[in-house]
């Protein structure tokens, strides 16, 4: 029993000590509206540091372990959390969320180093999947698929190194295809394609990005407008 008591009180010393170390630090700007406030230990950020806005409204808390940034990172907007995320060593890593207004997530997936990786995914404000595709090293690589409400497929585009390669296509709601076309391995327009502008769609040929003959113009029933 005598030896927990001595840890327990090496323990209440160890974090009385620590908290000793530790300085509040509040900013100002323009000598009365504070920016930012925290906790300096030896002169460098320790802790949980708050960071406000021009109405004096929290706007961002960060983490830092001697002076570099790492934990939570949280963002605020009107006094609720817009987005989540995690730092390690100065960079972030990890999951990060971003929400809507109404707090369903807008956007998640991973950061590694600064930069996204693997699956990313995009919801409708009402909850339901928008957008799922795939980062490596930061870039855009493989399917990336759009979606209706429903669940049911709505685009579909594939990517290498961050640009667009091969097939594109849209489908409508019953699983037509309404637009199409192709992108070469340089990330340019190739080959016929058919695509919606506005309310009206377009058909003709691209040769490397760049438009060559005619071009037909239909409306959203297939009547010929030019």
């Amino acid at each position: 029993m005598k030896i927990y008591f001595i840890i327990l009180l090496f323990l209440i010393s160890t974090k009385n000590h620590y908290c000793q170390d530790l300085k509040e630090k509040k900013i100002y700007e323009y000598g009365t509206r504070l920016s930012e406030k925290g906790f300096e230990k030896n002169g460098k950020r320790e802790g949980r540091w708050q960071y406000y806005d021009i109405n004096e409204e929290l706007s961002v808390e960060k983490d830092f372990k001697n002076g570099i940034q790492d934990g939570e990172w949280l963002a605020y907007e009107k006094g609720k959390i817009v987005t989540r995320g995690t730092f390690k060593n100065g960079k972030s890593t990890g999951l990060w969320t971003f929400y809507f207004d109404n707090g369903n997530v807008y956007e998640t997936g991973l950061q590694i180093d600064n930069k996204r990786e693997g699956f990313w995914k995009r919801y409708y404000e009402t909850g339901e999947i928008f957008l799922v595709g795939k980062y490596i090293n930061d870039k855009e690589d493989g399917i990336w698929k759009l979606f209706y409400k429903d669940g049911k497929t709505k685009s579909t585009w594939y990517y290498k190194d961050g640009r667009n390669i091969g097939l594109f296509q849209t489908l409508d709601s019953q699983g037509k295809q309404i637009e199409y076309g192709n992108y070469n391995l340089n990330g340019n327009e190739t080959g016929k394609w058919r695509r919606l502008n506005d309310k009206y769609f377009e058909e003709g040929i691209f040769n490397n990005g760049e438009r060559i003959g005619l071009w037909k113009i239909t409306d959203t029933k297939g009547i010929l407008l030019e």
